[in-house]
């Protein structure tokens, strides 16, 4: 498995996706984010490209509009 992580900076966890070798498949960088934790994979499958994101927002962090509006930006442009 290639492992994709997000780590916290301070006071451990963070998010991260582990996806099987056999496909092909690459990280994209997402930025602008000020609450979410996340971290993105572009995967190709049998129907396509596809991109898996996982995202966490701490319980101390309130939800932002323009992270989760970023999230969905860049999963678009790419």
């Amino acid at each position: 498995y290639n492992t994709y992580r997000k780590d916290r900076n301070s006071g451990g966890g963070g998010v991260a996706l582990l996806i099987n070798k056999k496909y092909v498949q690459s990280q994209i960088y997402l930025s602008n984010l000020n609450n979410f934790e996340a971290v993105m994979v572009k995967m190709k499958t049998n129907r396509g490209y596809t991109n898996f994101v996982m995202t966490y927002l701490p319980p101390d962090k309130k939800f932002l509009d323009n992270d989760f509006k970023n999230i969905f930006k860049t999963s678009n442009n790419v």
